[in-house]
């Protein structure tokens, strides 16, 4: 005696053939299977993508924060700034001091040795010195 399913498959068989379809037409798996794979990609796409988001925006809102924390050191850095400038010009003013009590010796000088000096030709001399230093003093406090 046949099997049940036997019979089934035959008639199921003897349908199709009436109907005009073809007996072993196969059943439709690639383009169902890829769409599958598809959805599957894009959803693990989505998953990265939201990660990487987060990463980002945690990454950039502590940057953020560190960027905030300098901006009390950009004043420093400009007092800084400004402290060197004026240790910069520290040595031209301590020379400027040096060169005039330099004069100011000269000038003491050519007066003590004027009056000790007993040549009144020489001691002329030694007063066109002390006006010609004078002029100098003068010509640098300006």
């Amino acid at each position: 005696m046949p099997d049940p399913a036997d019979k089934i498959r035959l008639l199921d068989r003897i349908k199709r053939m009436a109907s005009g379809e073809p007996l072993d037409r196969p059943e439709p798996r690639g383009p169902r299977d890829l769409g599958r794979v598809a959805l599957i990609l894009s959803i693990v796409c989505l998953g990265l993508l939201v990660v990487l988001f987060l990463g980002f925006s945690r990454s950039l809102s502590g940057l953020s924060g560190q960027v905030r924390e300098l901006e009390p050191l950009k004043a420093d850095l400009a007092t800084l700034q400004t402290r060197v400038l004026e240790l910069e010009k520290l040595p031209a003013r301590a020379r400027n001091m040096v060169i005039d009590a330099m004069l100011e010796e000269m000038g003491l000088k050519a007066s003590s040795l004027a009056g000790l000096v007993g040549d009144a030709r020489q001691a002329e001399q030694l007063a066109q010195v002390q006006a010609i230093l004078k002029q100098v003093r003068d010509e640098r406090a300006k």
